[in-house]
This record gives C-alpha cells, sequence and structure tokens, in this order.
C-alpha cells in the first residue's frame, strides 16, 4: 500500500507518468509483487513501470504473474544478463546459465512485456572469444544492450579475492580516488583484469556495443523458429 500510495502522489503532485523500480528484491517475494500489481489495478493508476530481476527468478509457471504485470503497466524488465559466456559467468560466481537467462527473455516476452538486459565486460579471463560470446547471445536472443566494462570495488569478490589477493590495487585510497573522479561511470575502463591489452580491451569494448545496436532479420526468424516455415515456401 505504501508503495502504490507513493506513486500515486508522485502522479498527482509532479505528473508522474512512469517509474522505474531499483529495488533488486522486488520479484523475489511472488505474493507481494502480486499484491502490488493488483493494488495498481485496483486504483487505475495507468502508470508504466519498469524493474529489475535476476534470470533464475523467471520461472515457467511466473509467466501468468508477468501477466497480471503487464495489466498492472509493466512495460519493460530488465534482466541481469552480464555475460553470454558460461566461462565468464563462472568467474563472476553468478550461479546462472547461458541457457537460464535465454529462457528467462523468452518469458518475459511471452507474457507481453518487453525484454532488456545489460552486459559486462572486463572479469579475470575475458578474452576476444568471450566478448564474441557475449555478442552472439544478444543476437541470438534479439538482445539490444549496452556493454559496461567491469569495475571492482570492496566488498566484491572479485575486488577482494582477486585483486588485493594479487596486489593488482597497491594503492586502495587512490584507486578509489580514481573511480569517484570517474564518477562510477562503468563506460570507462578504469582497470584491466582481462586476458587483453588496454589498447584491445578497449577496441572490443567498442565493437561489442557497436555490433549489439541492432540485430539481423535472420536472427529474428531463428528467434521465432520460422526457419522452417521459411524454407518450405522456398521451396
Amino acid at each position: 500500500d505504501n508503495v502504490v500510495e507513493e506513486m500515486e502522489f508522485l502522479k498527482g503532485t509532479y505528473g508522474v507518468d512512469s517509474i522505474y523500480f531499483w529495488d533488486e528484491l522486488q520479484f523475489v517475494k511472488k505474493p507481494w509483487f502480486e499484491g502490488l500489481c493488483r493494488e495498481l489495478i485496483r486504483r487505475r493508476l495507468n502508470l508504466k513501470w519498469v524493474f529489475v530481476t535476476r534470470a533464475t527468478l523467471v520461472r515457467e509457471k511466473d509467466i501468468s504473474l508477468l501477466t497480471l504485470a503487464r495489466e498492472a503497466g509493466c512495460i519493460r524488465i530488465a534482466v541481469g544478463i552480464e555475460s553470454g559466456s558460461e566461462l565468464i559467468l563462472e568467474a563472476m560466481n553468478k550461479k546462472t546459465s547461458v541457457q537460464e537467462m535465454a529462457d528467462a527473455l523468452r518469458r518475459v516476452r511471452k507474457a507481453g512485456i518487453k525484454a532488456t538486459g545489460s552486459m559486462l565486460l572486463g572479469m579475470p579471463g575475458e578474452n576476444l572469444k568471450t566478448v564474441q560470446a557475449s555478442i552472439d547471445f544478444a543476437h541470438e536472443n534479439l538482445l539490444q544492450t549496452s556493454f559496461y566494462n567491469l569495475i571492482p570495488l570492496p566488498g566484491a569478490e572479485v575486488y577482494d579475492h582477486y585483486c588485493k589477493r594479487n596486489n593488482l590495487i597497491p594503492n586502495e585510497k587512490e584507486y578509489m580516488y580514481t573511480v569517484s573522479t570517474h564518477g562510477g561511470d562503468a563506460s570507462n575502463i578504469i582497470i584491466n583484469l582481462t586476458n587483453m591489452d588496454d589498447e584491445t580491451y578497449i577496441r572490443e569494448t567498442a565493437r561489442a556495443n557497436q555490433a549489439v545496436k541492432s540485430y539481423g532479420a535472420a536472427d529474428a526468424i531463428r528467434y521465432y523458429g520460422l526457419v522452417d516455415g521459411i524454407s518450405c515456401l522456398a521451396k
């Protein structure tokens, strides 16, 4: 009730017509999420809204709940993708497979909601093949996205157990000052932990971003399983 009342206040006071939820746990408690959707529908707020979720939380049985979310005004769901490489996902300890992420995107779209997700480059072990795997994943799943660069921060495993252990950040104060002067902008390369030299890392990030601005008709045909139908028509 409190959340919906705040949304109603924003709409009535400031003319807000859309809300972006940054709550990472919004889709964990499904009964709460369903209650939110039903209350939005009951009050007829007619607000558009977007939320983020983890791929493993979007299961086949949740499609009906996602359909309810669409009715309540949800127009887009951002799924945490990060990489299309199993090798990099394992390095991240993400506990999500490439297939699970593809399945989540399909389920969101099946409910009539736009599915998006961002990608990340820069984990230890990142190389030309893993970058290409992420580009291929985006094309195969009709994902127009952006690639960001890893910024290790204190508390993260890659910072505490990789950077510090390998003495890659000898002066933490100086490193954090560099991060802050860049405003935490993940489109900048703060530190290179990949198997690529700096020049290659920068070039590959630019190439990846250019490659995922769009996808081809052939990708869409394969995604929607129209290949066999088109082959029959051609014959």
